[in-house]
């Protein structure tokens, strides 16, 4: 009866096994084996058709379309390929290696293929596109719409290509972010800075008011080293065995896929009237896509201690000066990481990410008209 049972229980739950002297314990499940990005693994993702029903996410700001005519300037997306986040000890350890500090300041990077992301924003592209069809809403380049008339902000930039990579870095908070710089292949992106957009061509702004011609651009930002404060979750991904040590030894920890807004690339901005629309939170969606694997730790530099009659004052007086900004914050761990990624489970994320944004762009355009 009891082997009836457990037999049972197995085809229930396969990860339970039922141990000797009733006891219980989890099963290892068989890891999955991760598949590198490439062109071929990203196919996965492209089988959502444009247009497919998706989930969009909440909006801040918004954007007036009434009685007037409207251009699309660009329609960017950044990729984040390596940043810095910090990541809380766990049994003194961060991703596997031991640290000195309660937190540790994770260094980590990527090697994506270009080529694989570049299929999949021009299939965003192609859903937006489609959304703004279905929707009746007009798709019209700077071009078509203007001629030779010049625009208020001309996109000069080249995105990344194969050959030549194009990377932005944004600090936001206490975490850094190193994109990836897209759009779909040919378009040339607006120039972008911490400081938002320059005043632009202003007798082009006048023409655009007089003539009630608005521009419009499109940026959609992803993170992909999104981590669970209430701890790190384990990767499915079964480390290689060429991996390079002590990566091999290491806790693997499962990222977070995160579709957000960055301060300088709003996911609509306005060009004439300056006004913009943005993700009200990030959208975290947690496919699994790759894993994070620590590659080696530096322990903290620890102050000189001052004179144990002074120890109080300076305590005191060092407490003080990080409230207001003058001294630093105490010294963290160091650790540096890499990011391995999936390409079926990254194409996807991506691209479901791709479709959300496309839609909460469409829904932004209907409330403005």
């Amino acid at each position: 009866m009891a082997a009836r049972f457990q037999t049972l229980l197995r085809s229930v739950f396969p990860a339970l096994l039922v141990l000797a002297g009733g006891a219980w314990a989890i099963e290892a499940q068989a890891q999955t084996v991760l598949k590198p990005l490439t062109s071929d693994s990203v196919q996965a993702g492209l089988q959502r058709a444009p247009g497919a029903a998706v989930q969009a996410p909440r909006l801040l700001g918004g954007i007036s379309l009434q009685d007037r005519r409207y251009y699309i300037a660009e329609y960017q997306v950044l990729v984040e390929i390596g940043g810095e986040l910090t990541m809380p000890q766990v049994d003194g350890t961060v991703l596997g290696l031991a640290v000195n500090t309660p937190a540790a300041l994770v260094d980590w990077r990527s090697q994506p293929d270009v080529q694989a992301l570049q299929l999949l924003v021009d299939h965003g592209w192609a859903d937006l596109r489609a959304r703004l069809q279905a929707a009746g809403l007009p798709q019209l380049s700077a071009k078509e719409l203007l001629g030779v008339t010049p625009t208020v902000y001309e996109a000069t930039v080249s995105a990344s290509t194969p050959d030549k990579p194009v990377t932005a870095t944004v600090t936001i908070a206490d975490r850094v972010h190193r994109y990836l710089v897209l759009s779909p292949t040919g378009m040339p992106v607006v120039r972008h800075s911490g400081t938002g957009l320059d005043p632009g061509n202003v007798l082009a702004r006048l023409t655009h008011v007089s003539q009630k011609i608005e521009a419009l651009s499109f940026g959609i930002a992803f993170n992909l080293g999104g981590q669970d404060l209430a701890g790190t979750r384990p990767s499915p991904y079964a480390v290689s065995e060429s991996a390079p040590a002590p990566a091999a030894m290491s806790q693997a920890a499962a990222p977070w896929l995160e579709v957000a807004s960055v301060p300088e690339l709003p996911l609509i901005g306005t060009h004439v009237q300056g006004n913009t629309v943005r993700l009200a939170e990030a959208l975290t969606l947690k496919p699994e896509f790759g894993r994070l694997l620590g590659i080696e730790a530096a322990p903290a530099e620890k102050r000189a201690a001052p004179p144990e009659a002074l120890a109080g004052a300076f305590s005191a007086a060092r407490s003080l000066g990080q409230r207001v900004g003058l001294v630093g914050a105490e010294p963290v761990a160091k650790v540096n990481a890499v990011l391995e990624l999936d390409g079926p489970g990254l194409s996807r994320g991506l691209v479901y990410g791709l479709f959300s944004a496309n839609q909460a762009i469409v829904n932004a355009m209907l409330a403005a008209r």
